[in-house]
């Protein structure tokens, strides 16, 4: 979306233009769905791969505004709190932002800062930039899922960059990229679809927990949130323990979610699946219900999609958990015993992590890493649908969730392991 603002500003008018992106995300703690963050909540990214923000720079160039402002607002439905915004952010200087190309000219990182936002304040800095609480139905004082408080919950940080970039012709170029990273914690998934069009209405407010009063920004309406990723999938051991199945999660949950997503003819819907084909759909249940959700999700909505767009990876190169890691500059420091105490304690972590990712994930996940790890563009590969690195599967879906495909004609679009694989 983008806008055109004029604002009164000591007696002059001040125009500014403004990019923004509502998304829902679903399935961002997990392998992939966590890595979109590092594309989402990146200057960088959008700098170098947005088509639709490059047009919206030569615009502003051509009109002489003042000011440009990127904001990208993420909303993810969690079952519990994952990573905070912080762990994206980076500190501005010329080694985190590179150069960009744009206009004919290569643009360098000049200054920048950035600072946290007070989501109770219009645009106010603060030293605490994380906003909390409750979701209730306004004046009838209940949760939104009719249960216990904390059923609807939500957590969110807002930061802000202000960056100049300079080209070697002496243009500036000044930019403010806004991000909004909020978690919607409510622990029963398959509640998700249900509360979808109550939480994005009118019908809903946001309580703080520290002040127990509404906060002045709410959450945007469904019809202006435009891009839904989902990520959501699960494991035979999962399906174990939650005594779920492989369609209740990723069939029916996501075709609800995207049923539930898609209220205006305008929406736009990233979803991975998994390698897959005719033949292979035929003799395994587990691919038959990926086609299947590829199917519904192409030919059954309604209203329909402006643009569906069906990521297919291979096993995927990456950990489920991360590894312990071993201070350089300490051991380098360290005596020869000290060394074998800090190994030690590194190799014990890591083992902590394997087997708990065996006892939440099952002995598959570890597997298909390996697999994916040893076979990732080895001849032959293609037969196990084609290895490809988890981070690489986020960017795809990043470039899907920025591109120009919302503002074309309705359509489906399927993105293979190695069209993945090239992209980057």
């Amino acid at each position: 979306m983008i806008t055109t603002n004029l604002e009164n500003t000591s007696g002059s008018l001040s125009r500014e233009k403004t990019f923004e992106k509502n998304i829902l995300l679903f399935g961002s703690t997990g392998l992939t769905g966590s890595l979109v963050f590092e594309y989402l909540l990146d200057p960088c990214f959008y700098l170098n791969s947005a088509v639709e923000l490059r047009e919206l720079l030569l615009e502003a160039i051509e009109e002489g505004l003042e000011n440009v402002t990127i904001k990208t607002c993420l909303y993810c439905f969690n079952r519990k709190i994952g990573e905070p915004l912080d762990k994206y952010l980076k500190s501005p200087s010329a080694n985190s932002f590179g150069p960009f190309c744009f206009n004919g000219s290569q643009y360098h990182y000049n200054k920048g800062t950035c600072v946290p936002l007070d989501i109770d304040q219009d645009i106010e800095t603060s030293n605490d930039a994380t906003f909390d609480g409750f979701l209730y139905y306004k004046d009838k004082g209940k949760n939104v899922t009719g249960k216990n408080p904390i059923s609807g919950e939500y957590y969110g940080k807002e930061y802000m960059y202000y960056l100049e970039y300079m080209s070697a012709e002496g243009n500036l170029l000044k930019l403010n990229f806004i991000f909004n990273h909020i978690q919607l914690i409510i622990k029963n998934s398959f509640s998700w679809p249900s509360v979808i069009p109550i939480i994005f209405s009118d019908e809903v407010e946001a309580i703080s927990f520290r002040e127990k009063m509404p906060l002045k920004r709410y959450f945007p309406l469904l019809s202006d949130i435009k891009t839904m990723i989902s990520t959501i999938g699960t494991t035979t051991n999962r399906n174990k323990i939650s005594n779920t199945t492989y369609n209740d999660i990723d069939y029916q949950l996501n075709v609800d979610l995207v049923k539930a997503f898609s209220n205006t003819d305008d929406k736009s819907v990233i979803i991975v699946t998994s390698f897959n084909n005719t033949i292979i759909s035929t003799v395994s249940p587990y691919f038959k219900i990926k086609m299947k959700l590829e199917s519904t999700l192409a030919n059954a909505i309604t209203p329909p999609l402006k643009t569906l767009t069906i990521l297919r990876p291979g096993p995927l190169v990456g950990r489920h958990s991360d590894i312990y890691p071993t201070n350089d500059s300490i051991l380098k420091n360290s005596s020869l015993f000290e060394r074998a105490l800090l190994h030690k304690k590194a190799f014990l972590q890591n083992m902590e992590c394997f087997v708990d990712d065996i006892r939440t994930g099952g002995m598959s996940i570890k597997a298909s890493e390996i697999v994916a790890r040893t076979f990732y563009r080895i001849p032959g590969s293609k037969l196990l649908g084609y290895c490809i690195p988890a981070q690489k599967v986020a960017y795809a879906i990043s470039i899907a969730a920025v591109d120009k495909y919302l503002h074309e004609e309705p359509l489906t679009r399927v993105v293979t392991s190695e069209e993945m694989d090239n992209m980057k």
